[in-house]
């Protein structure tokens, strides 16, 4: 993937998240309450191939917000995810789709059937959007709840084996779906 996309997809996930928070962030800390809630993805406690950059992005905004948290909970803020796996909302369509804007199958690495076949994957594994709204809206007015929810509540589990497998890879370079 060219750098300058994945430039761009750190610019929106993360940079733009920022951005848009520290205003508020300035006026709750000079109040002494307030509550950010992030919008990340399973795809930052986790990876997904074919999606290093947004895997990426997520990634780096779990840290900045973990840091968030950390750093604002003692000024009297409230700081938490919200972290959806792929619910139908189109955008996981758009993200496998827009490889064909880049891809060349003559310089790049991953053969073209294996992004297909992912796409595919996604394309069928997506979930009503609807249950995460209802969760967020449920969620947000909450004055206590997780630091991160993860939604569906099936995937809670799936994160927290991911992670836990982590720290069982070996560093050979065995094809992980031949083990």
């Amino acid at each position: 993937m060219p750098v300058g996309l994945i430039r761009e997809v750190m610019e929106t996930n993360v940079f733009s998240n920022l951005e848009f928070a520290q205003p508020f962030i300035r006026k709750m800390v000079a109040k002494g309450s307030g509550k950010l809630v992030f919008v990340s993805s399973v795809a930052g406690l986790s990876t997904t191939p074919y999606l290093g950059a947004y895997n990426a992005s997520k990634h780096a905004l779990e840290a900045i917000v973990q840091s968030l948290r950390d750093e604002l909970t003692p000024m009297g803020l409230t700081v938490a995810t919200i972290n959806p796996g792929p619910y139908d909302t189109g955008f996981n369509d758009r993200m496998y789709d827009n490889y064909a804007q880049w891809f060349n199958e003559d310089t790049h690495f991953t053969p073209i059937k294996k992004i297909e076949a992912a796409a595919k994957v996604m394309a069928e594994n997506q979930f009503d959007p609807q249950a995460m709204i209802d969760k967020m809206i449920d969620l947000i007015p909450q004055e206590s709840h997780d630091f991160r929810t993860i939604l569906p509540d099936n995937f809670v589990d799936l994160c927290k084996k991911y992670q836990d497998n982590q720290y069982s890879i070996q560093s050979d370079a065995v094809d992980p779906s031949k083990k």
